[in-house]
C-alpha cells in the first residue's frame, strides 16, 4: 500500500507463481510443481476475493527485481537471478529493465534440457535441469526425502550422496555456463537452498561454468551468491508495486 500527499492510494498486491505466466493477462500457463495449475485465471480470481488490483508474476523474476534494486544486484543493468530450491528458475533484467520474452514467459530456467536422455520431469520432458538438478531431483536420486539430508550425508562422507551432488552442481554450471554465453551477463546471482549445499557443490557448479562459456564473456560475469534470503520475493513484489513500470512484452 502507498500514500499520496493526505490521499491513501487503493492497495495492489503482488503474487509471484513458479512456472509460466502471461503478467499482462494474469494468467498461469502450466506450473508444472503445481499439478492442476493450467491455464488460471489468477489475477481474475484474487481481484475478485481480494477487492484490489493484483499483479501476477513469475516467483523468479520478483525475486530478480528484488536482488537487483536491493540486493546483490544492485547498479547492475543486465543481470540474472538464479533460484535452485524444489525447482530451479530464473529472472532477467537487461539494460535496467524487466526481461518477460514475447509473451511474459521468460525465465523457465529449469526446463532447459540438459540430459535428452534423463529423468522424466514435471513438465512432461526428459532431463530438464529441474530433473536433474533441483532440490526434488537430488533428494530423488539419492533416496532421500530432502536435498539437505543429501547435503548433511555428502558431508559426513556418504559416496551416494557426494555423486548425486556432484552430478547436480555439473548440470547446473554447464546450463550457467551456457546462458553466460547466450547473454552477455554483467553478474549472475544465485539463491535458493541447493545452492546452499556445501563448498563442494559451489565449487563443481563453477568448475563447470569455466567448461561451458567463453573465458572473455565469463570473467565480465561474477556468479554471486545472492543476499535476500527468503525475503527477494517480498521485496520484489513491494519494488514491482512502488515503481510502477510500462508493463510491454
Amino acid at each position: 500500500m502507498s500514500t499520496s500527499g493526505a490521499a491513501m492510494d487503493p492497495m495492489t498486491v503482488a503474487i509471484g507463481v513458479p512456472g509460466p505466466v502471461d503478467p499482462t493477462a494474469g494468467v498461469v500457463h502450466a506450473a508444472s510443481n503445481l499439478p492442476g495449475w493450467h491455464e488460471v485465471p489468477l489475477r481474475r480470481l484474487l481481484e475478485s476475493k481480494l477487492g484490489c488490483r493484483c499483479l501476477v508474476e513469475h516467483d523468479a523474476t520478483l525475486a530478480a527485481i528484488g536482488e537487483q534494486r536491493r540486493g546483490a544486484g544492485r547498479g547492475v543493468a543486465n543481470f540474472a537471478y538464479i533460484t535452485v530450491s524444489t525447482g530451479i528458475g530464473a529472472g532477467f533484467i537487461i539494460h535496467n529493465r524487466v526481461y518477460r520474452g514475447g509473451t511474459g514467459a521468460a525465465g523457465e530456467f529449469g526446463h532447459v534440457v540438459v540430459a535428452p536422455d534423463g529423468p522424466l520431469c514435471n513438465c512432461g520432458n526428459r532431463g530438464c535441469l529441474d530433473a536433474v538438478a533441483s532440490g526434488l531431483a537430488i533428494a530423488r536420486e539419492a533416496g532421500a526425502s530432502s536435498a539437505v539430508e543429501v547435503a548433511i550425508a555428502a558431508a559426513a562422507g556418504d559416496q551416494l550422496a557426494r555423486a548425486v551432488l556432484d552430478a547436480a552442481a555439473r548440470h547446473l554450471g554447464l546450463a550457467l555456463g551456457g546462458l553466460i554465453n547466450l547473454l552477455n551477463l554483467e553478474m549472475i546471482a544465485v539463491g535458493g537452498g541447493v545452492f546452499g549445499a556445501g563448498a563442494n557443490f559451489r565449487d563443481g557448479m563453477v568448475s563447470a561454468v569455466t567448461q561451458g562459456s567463453f573465458e572473455r564473456v565469463r570473467r565480465q560475469c561474477p556468479i554471486e551468491r545472492a543476499q535476500l534470503g527468503n525475503d527477494q520475493g517480498l521485496v520484489g513484489a513491494f519494488e514491482l508495486v512502488m515503481t510502477p513500470e510500462k508493463r510491454a512484452r
